[in-house]
């Protein structure tokens, strides 16, 4: 849209508009006040979800302004975010953080012109072009108010916001089915994975092939016979590389096999299948489950821009693998950390944020390390396939309900290897897992299908917003009525209410946190 204003209309900073906002903060005469800080506001409807209530005595420094109904809340900490709202009439009185800048409107500008104004995408990336600083990034309150707002005739500018409203009300009924049916899909998406790894989705395959099938006991027995044979293979090795050549077989029996998994009290699996813990489904590599670095091994200060790449929780989601990385670290560190090396074909875990995300690494990953978020597991050939595994920790009832058994009430990184060795992993026939992979996949395409339109649609709905929005502050959304007080009048009536106040607080503070 053009940044030229309709006959009539003004452009004028924000700041000789806005009234000024007490800084006192709560009454001390009160015990308790509703406080609004960044994260009160849902970022994604642009309102206040979450004004907690809080003692006085406890109140935060940087509770200090005190806001009214119709005021609009614009952080000044990463503006990029969006936490932006309008303060609602249950509010009227409380406080906000100073990690805010406070639009208050006079008594000639509609609240809803103001607050649409400053959510539209042409003033949000404005104001974010003027960020400094990293930690975090932000702008002074003075950046925004010495934004230009484009100051309409009073029943066009009024008409306007209504406007606006009658639309955005039609979008979001459109973006409540959207929703509804994203639920839908996502339900379906769910039920299907539940199938898969309960043995569901393949009982009409399982039936037609059941006297063709290794069973998952004879496939497990194979795997630990194959896993005693590497490790006999690597010690007598060993031994021969010294020049020991054993009189007896007596030192086979320093082996150790896995503990085997305690199934007391699971759900029945289908024929043919059986559990099995992680670690009898391991390869024999001492590192083939490993918990990433802490910070103490890999610190901030040793991060590169170009380098080895450290994976991370950002790489991991929905079972997906996401290309990139947020970390780098030099072939030096890298080898000293070789310990914590990923691979293709190894299966990575979020231990922190959304616990139990879980991927399998693609080919066509190089050298890569893990971060202290992920926990890396690396299966024997040609047992539990790495995507079974996956699906087992995203979909499975039994998986999800004992890992959120263990982990309630514990620290941020929550998910251990002592809570992975608890799991109770479904081992189905080889051939049968081969066959759920290839109908999850088939289902997983169908399902991709359903969602992808919701997802433009979606895309749309935020694209609409702004075009109306777009048009609304260019002038083109109502007709103009050559008999409305022009804006001129409106800023004189506006400055004669500001001259009420004696004074002005001073908006060049930088705030930094929330």
């Amino acid at each position: 849209m053009s940044n030229e204003l309709p006959p009539g209309w003004l452009s004028v900073p924000l700041s000789e508009i806005c009234l000024p906002v007490s800084q006192r903060g709560p009454d001390r005469s009160k015990g308790t006040f509703r406080y609004i800080d960044l994260g009160a506001i849902d970022n994604k409807k642009q309102r206040i979800a979450d004004a907690k209530s809080v003692p006085v005595e406890g109140a935060p420094s940087r509770a200090k302004q005190k806001v009214k109904a119709g005021d609009v809340v614009f952080s000044t900490v990463r503006v990029y975010l969006e936490n932006i709202a309008s303060v609602p009439e249950d509010l009227d009185g409380e406080i906000a953080s100073t990690a805010f800048c406070v639009l208050r409107p006079p008594s000639a500008i509609d609240p809803r012109f103001l607050y649409y104004f400053v959510t539209s995408r042409r003033f949000v990336l404005a104001v974010n072009k003027l960020q400094r600083g990293n930690s975090p990034p932000s702008v002074q309150e003075g950046d925004i108010r010495s934004q230009a707002f484009p100051l309409a005739p009073t029943i066009e500018h009024q008409c306007i916001a209504s406007k606006i409203e009658e639309l955005f009300s039609r979008i979001e009924e459109g973006e409540h089915a959207l929703e509804r049916a994203r639920k839908l899909v996502e339900l379906y998406r769910q039920s299907v994975l539940k199938a898969a790894v309960t043995g569901e989705l393949t009982s009409a395959w399982r039936e037609e092939h059941k006297d063709n099938l290794e069973s998952g006991d004879a496939l497990l027995q194979r795997i630990l016979m194959a896993r005693r044979a590497a490790w006999e293979k690597a010690e007598l090795d060993a031994m021969m590389a010294k020049g020991r050549r054993p009189a007896d077989d007596h030192w086979k029996q320093k082996y150790q096999e896995p503990p085997a998994l305690d199934t007391t009290g699971l759900p029945a699996l289908p024929n043919g299948w059986t559990y099995a813990g992680i670690e009898q489904l391991l390869t024999l590599d001492k590192d083939a489950m490993k918990t990433g670095p802490f910070g103490s091994l890999l610190q901030k200060s040793e991060h590169v821009a170009i380098g080895v790449p450290v994976l991370g929780i950002e790489n991991v989601k929905a079972r997906q693998f996401v290309s990139g990385s947020n970390i780098h670290i030099t072939a030096e560190k890298a080898e000293a950390l070789k310990g914590y090396r990923a691979a293709p074909g190894d299966i990575v875990i979020s231990r922190s944020g959304t616990v139990g995300e879980v991927c399998v690494i693609p080919d066509g990953i190089g050298e890569a390390r893990i971060s202290t978020n992920l926990m890396k597991v690396t299966l024997a050939d040609s047992g539990l396939l790495p995507d079974m595994l996956a699906c087992q920790i995203y979909g499975s009832p039994t998986v999800l309900r004992r890992i959120r058994e263990m982990c309630k009430g514990s620290t941020r990184n929550f998910l251990n290897q002592s809570i992975l060795r608890s799991l109770p992993f479904a081992v189905p026939p080889l051939k049968e897992q081969q066959a759920i992979l290839s109908l999850l996949s088939a289902a997983e395409h169908n399902i991709s299908c359903l969602a992808e339109p919701l997802y433009a649609e979606a895309l749309k709905s935020a694209a609409l917003r702004q075009a109306v929005l777009g048009y609304a502050f260019a002038g083109k959304l109502v007709k103009q009525d050559p008999t409305d007080e022009p804006a001129y009048n409106v800023l004189e009536r506006i400055a004669a209410e500001r001259c009420t106040f004696d004074t002005y607080p001073k908006h060049n503070k930088k705030n930094t946190s929330g």
